[in-house]
């Protein structure tokens, strides 16, 4: 009972004593976050007061050693530092709250471990030295065993940043899937965004240049823009300083546009850069408004809009104009805009230094305006300067980690030989060009298959309308000079010195008129041999979607019914790839096409092209693609139901296909084989297969008539009218 009461009279005295020092440090927290509170109303203008407010609340904590709140001020004074890029400031104010956590013995705290993330991603930012790594290995101690998910994933990614050159691919990968997975286990979505973000970006610049898995990462992140999260603001900084992921969406959307430009599909690229130009608006930054527009620029010259570059670099001065920038302004892209106007305007020798003055912006590594001061070389015959920037670039696209689009590269060669007379070398990179576009365009549709498809046909669309308003343009202006002829010829009569003047005016406008209509035809040919290729490539992706399905399924009869459907899509795509490649855009050589077709038929069933027979006698083997498709159908089906069903113990199976014409004009198509013939059990007009219900439907639309024979193996005859 005695020592009872002596502890509770030693516990009163305590707390009697301790009592004024709570209340103390009470007050002395009220007084700081008031400073604080004063500071954050104050601009970037006003740095000086801030500053001293901020340096009072760090005294005040300093006398009180309320070391959380030193560690959050000193934070804090750096994040301000970084907003602003200022680095050298930043990173000491960083590196002293962390002082303030060791000696102190504050790293198991909450603003410890948030000082940690801060400083691993600012140094990372000005220095990218691996110094940083201790702080990494640290945090991910520290975050781990307090369950601070969030800072854990930031360690994780600022590893994989730091280490890309020294950890293999797969370890990377790793780093980065186990980011995402802690992310996932938060309630912010600011660490899946950076995770995210920054494997994408590590897929896209790694050795494998992997643009599809990066692009599907990246359009992912567009889940996240809405979410009510944005519009909450961030917890007080006395209570909590958490990493923010800086301008997700313009950063993302950035990102997307250059990964589309990689793989070619520059439409694509404009519009989601354009999301950036939008999301800068919405700020009301003219300065990285001007920044987006000038970005956007480059993708116009992509497109080769003259008209929309120019409207952009005249933008971007306005923006220039109203910033009043103090220095030259910093931004390669600007001075890209402006040698390409230069350039497309004649003036090669200033678009020369306007590019040199943008390479010399962007540093060692490869720069797009390279490709146009390489070009521009080549306009003005410095060949030994453009000798010395294609072995740059050669060794650029040996770097591990960076962009370089290939294909471009091939195209920019292929002028270089046209120009230098080397015909063999620039048909050769010619050719790669076409190879590598080609598969880095399939690659961008199987990534947005449904949208792609929907924005190829608008697409197509209106290319289609502008190009018939574009001859309807050209007719009527036919027209009017017509008109304009027949009055200057009435007027001969007056004097003679006026004919010749007519005369020449007229011819000179002729001249005119013909060159203009020849380039309207080219653009026509080419957007519909343009448009061919991409129906053959679509077809291509359908036939392979139809193989992936079959290959998946058990059942022996659909599995039957899909190969089938890839054999017709394959008999209409290989139809369009002759039409694309021919010199006639609008008809089909049938003697080139059915025995491509046949040969192709007979290889997938495991025969050869000797057991295929083709014979076209055709005054004029050319025929429309009206004609053309159904044909080809038929032949596809009944030469695939010869090799299916007709060579069972036949040992030198044989299928002949013969066009002719007969009388009245009339085209003949026979198909025949020696196989065992068709039992008299079946009847073909009735035949309930889906092959020969096609095949009576096709030949109904093509006004034709069909006969059959089973004598010595099976004879189809096809009798079309009017060819």
């Amino acid at each position: 009972m005695k020592h009872r009461t002596l502890l509770l009279l030693w516990l009163s005295v305590f707390l009697i004593i301790s009592i004024p020092g709570v209340k103390a440090a009470a007050n002395d927290s009220i007084q700081i976050v008031s400073l604080w509170k004063q500071s954050m109303g104050l601009t970037n203008a006003e740095t000086s007061k801030r500053d001293a407010l901020l340096n009072k609340a760090i005294s005040i904590a300093q006398q009180s050693k309320q070391y959380s709140l030193i560690i959050k001020l000193y934070h804090w004074k750096a994040v301000l530092s970084r907003e602003v890029f200022n680095y050298e400031k930043a990173i000491p104010f960083i590196d002293s709250a962390l002082q303030v956590a060791v000696t102190n013995h504050q790293l198991q705290t909450e603003a410890c471990r948030n000082a940690i993330s801060f400083c691993i991603i600012t140094r990372g930012e000005f220095t990218g030295d691996t110094s940083i790594l201790k702080w990494i290995v640290q945090g991910k101690i520290l975050n781990r065993m307090a369950a601070d998910w969030m800072n854990y994933t930031i360690c994780l990614v600022l590893e994989a940043i730091v280490e890309r050159d020294t950890y293999t691919v797969p370890q990377v990968l790793a780093l980065y899937d186990s980011a995402r997975y802690y992310a996932a286990k938060t309630a912010t979505l600011q660490d899946d965004i950076m995770a995210t973000y920054n494997q994408s970006y590590f897929l896209k610049m790694q050795g494998s240049k992997d643009w599809v898995a990066s692009l599907n990462m990246l359009l992912s992140m567009k889940q996240y823009f809405n979410a009510i999260e944005w519009l909450q603001p961030p917890p007080e900084p006395w209570e909590r300083i958490l990493f923010r992921f800086r301008d997700p969406k313009p950063a993302t959307y950035r990102q997307i546009a250059a990964s589309f430009v990689m793989l070619l599909d520059f439409d694509n690229a404009f519009q989601y850069q354009k999301k950036v130009v939008e999301e800068r608006r919405a700020e009301h930054d003219l300065k990285k408004l001007f920044f987006a527009y000038a970005e956007l620029g480059e993708y116009a010259i992509l497109l080769a809009n003259k008209q929309m570059v120019q409207s952009i670099y005249d933008t971007c001065v306005l923006l220039a104009k109203q910033i009043q920038f103090s220095t030259a302004i910093y931004s390669p892209s600007f001075y890209v805009l402006e040698g390409w106007l230069k350039e497309m305007n004649g003036e090669i020798n200033n678009a020369i230094k306007l590019y040199r003055r943008s390479c010399s912006l962007e540093g060692a590594d490869f720069k797009w305006s390279e490709f146009y001061l390489l070009r521009c070389f080549v306009k003005q015959h410095q060949y030994t300067s453009a000798d010395s920037l294609i072995r740059v670039l050669y060794r650029q696209q040996q770097s591990s980690f960076v962009y370089f689009p290939q294909a471009l590269f091939n195209k920019v060669l292929s002028y270089y030989y046209k120009q230098r007379n080397k015909p063999d070398s620039a048909t050769l990179y010619l050719l790669k060009y076409y190879q590598l576009k080609d598969s880095l365009l399939e690659a961008a549709h199987y990534i947005q298959l449904k949208e792609i498809d929907t924005k190829y046909q608008t697409e197509e669309k209106d290319r289609l309308l502008a190009a018939a308003a574009e001859l309807k343009a050209l007719q009527t202006m036919q027209l009017n000079e017509a008109k304009k002829i027949n009055h200057l010829m009435l007027a001969m009569v007056f004097a003679l010195i006026i004919i010749v003047i007519l005369i020449g005016y007229v011819w000179q406008q002729k001249r005119k008129q013909a060159y203009v209509l020849t380039q309207k035809n080219n653009r026509i040919e080419l957007l519909i041999r343009e448009l061919h290729h991409r129906i053959k490539n679509n077809l291509q992706i359908v036939a392979g979607i139809l193989s992936l399905h079959a290959n998946r399924l058990q059942n022996s009869t659909a599995k039957e019914a899909l190969e089938e459907g890839k054999a017709r899509v394959n008999a209409i795509a290989l139809l369009h790839q002759r039409l694309y490649m021919d010199d006639d855009v609008a008809n089909v050589n049938m003697q080139e096409y059915i025995q491509n077709l046949s040969v192709s038929l007979a290889n997938s069933f495991g025969y050869s092209q000797t057991h295929v027979h083709t014979i076209v006698q055709l005054k004029e083997p050319m025929m429309t693609i009206d004609k053309a498709i159904p044909i080809g159908l038929i032949i596809n089906e009944l030469v695939t139901n010869a090799f299916k069903h007709a060579f069972k113990n036949i040992q030198e199976p044989l299928v002949t296909i013969e066009f002719n014409i007969v009388q009245n004009n009339i085209l003949q198509i026979k198909v025949a084989d020696n196989g065992i013939g068709i039992p008299n059990a079946i009847n073909i007009q009735n035949n309930i297969s889906f092959g020969m219900r096609m095949v009576h439907t096709l030949v109904k639309q093509l006004d034709a008539e069909l006969f059959h024979s089973s004598l010595n193996g099976t004879l189809f005859i096809i009798e079309i009218k009017n060819i």
